[in-house]
């Protein structure tokens, strides 16, 4: 018998990518109520914790003297030496000058409790509870006392400070949000994998806490799939290597019992520049980072069934669209053929088929005009992902697979390009196409993630590559 892990109403809003239809982007939401009333909120939002539990949470231990800390560290930020330059020009207005809008935030180092400080930068997100601002470490100098404010900022590191307020709102009450707090910590200070996201600081006094993470400069895989760009940057090679990543994260994650519940693009970051992305796929270096653990818990594997209902509804398996108990192993392996297919298709698997135009210029609607009330709801997205009702535009003549010319159509960038696909390409298109089919299915016969991690697919992607941070 599953355990309801009730949290509070919506706490959330994340994005998605535009479709054909119009759509802008998807909540990522969690709440007994999940697919009711989905009324669009501001964005850019950044999630705040979600996830209570029994235990409250009680600040840092206290950090030993500094004098008995090394100064010597592994950096675990973007040095402004390798910034691109209008981040760099950035920053150093930001640094150049003492502004009394601009917060300094401490916190305690997660591996050695040093108490180090940062400056803020500017803001990068904000939701109901949280939000979240770029922010450069500072060094004090060696020559002042402590209570000098003098700064060098010779040796600036680059982080994203989330900021949780602890009163709450809409009702939540500050146990909740701290017993949340707890939960999503908890995860991140155990995660060792060069593609998940990792606990850099953290601090706690009696209005907010404070959660300090790297900040990766590239954006995310939002960002990528809607660029004017995405067509000549995501390649099926580029394809490969990015997914081939996020399922190595989150294969980790499931052989410790924890399951994520958010997977999808907004919460992939790119660890490079977009514009380096070809390049780098023939590094060792990690290239994404998977984020954002606020949905995410402790599983039992011998009573694994979940029942609260989480996440975004473009990425929701038929099983949380009906409000059936879900395993939730499964309901990430769903999302991540989502989010495979939203990589090659520039579109989600359940939206609706897109429009074309006539050789005459007028806009053709699939469905044509007739019984459109019906239609209509039958197009809706949880009524296709419910019925498991969806298709393949760019990859559906399947002689593009062969290495033949074929008709790309997307919803972003040009409607239609044509392309040349080389043996290579069109095998990973292939392959691609399977992994999607066997993720898209009933849970019953849904692939596992270990099963995605052990095709060729994934595999090949991978050989001879040692990922690192």
């Amino acid at each position: 018998m599953s355990t309801p892990d009730a949290r509070p109403p919506v706490l959330s809003v994340q994005t998605s990518p535009p479709s054909a239809q119009g759509r802008v982007r998807a909540r990522s939401i969690e709440s007994p109520t999940f697919y009711r009333d989905l009324t669009p909120l501001p964005s850019p939002i950044v999630g705040p914790p979600r996830t209570p539990s029994s235990h409250r949470l009680g600040p840092p231990p206290l950090p030993q003297p500094s004098s008995s800390v090394p100064s010597t560290r592994k950096p675990y930020g973007e040095l402004t030496q390798s910034l691109p330059d209008p981040l760099h020009r950035e920053l150093t207005r930001a640094l150049s000058v003492r502004d009394p809008t601009l917060e300094l935030f401490e916190a305690y180092e997660h591996r050695s409790l040093r108490k180090l400080k940062w400056k803020e930068v500017r803001l990068l997100g904000k939701g109901s509870f949280s939000r979240v601002v770029l922010a450069a470490l500072i060094f004090p100098s060696l020559s002042s006392d402590d209570d000098d404010e003098s700064e060098d900022f010779s040796g600036k590191e680059l982080v994203a400070v989330k900021i949780v307020e602890l009163a709450g709102a809409g009702g939540v009450s500050r146990e909740r949000i701290e017993s949340s707090l707890k939960r999503e910590v908890d995860i991140l200070k155990d995660l060792d994998h060069p593609c998940l996201i990792h606990l850099v600081a953290f601090n706690l006094d009696q209005a907010r806490a404070l959660i300090v993470l790297p900040y990766c400069l590239g954006g995310d895989l939002f960002d990528l799939a809607t660029s004017p760009d995405r067509n000549k940057i995501l390649r099926p090679s580029v394809v490969r290597r990015l997914f081939a990543e996020v399922v190595s994260a989150v294969l980790y994650l499931h052989t410790h019992n924890i399951v994520h519940r958010d997977l999808k693009l907004e919460n992939v970051l790119l660890n490079v520049p977009q514009d380096t992305v070809i390049d780098s796929i023939t590094k060792n270096k990690s290239l994404t980072t998977l984020t954002d653990f606020g949905l995410s818990r402790h599983i039992d594997p011998e009573k694994p069934m979940l029942t609260t209902r989480c996440g975004s509804e473009d990425y929701a398996p038929p099983e949380l669209i009906m409000g059936q108990p879900y395993d939730g192993r499964q309901t990430d392996a769903w999302a991540l053929g989502v989010l495979l297919y939203a990589l090659v298709e520039g579109r989600f698997p359940f939206d609706g088929p897109p429009a074309t135009v006539s050789p005459d210029g007028s806009i053709i609607t699939p469905g044509g005009s007739s019984g459109n009330r019906r239609s209509s709801a039958r197009s809706r997205v949880k009524h296709r992902i419910a019925r498991i009702e969806w298709g393949w535009v760019r990859l559906l003549r399947e002689s593009s697979l062969n290495g033949e010319e074929y008709q790309s159509s997307t919803s972003i960038g040009t409607s239609a390009s044509t392309s040349t696909a080389t043996t290579e390409d069109g095998e990973n298109w292939k392959s691609a196409k399977e992994v999607v089919e066997k993720c898209l299915q009933r849970r019953e016969t849904r692939a596992t993630v270990s099963e995605i991690a052990d095709s060729d697919y994934i595999k090949g992607a991978l050989k001879g590559v040692d990922l690192c941070r």
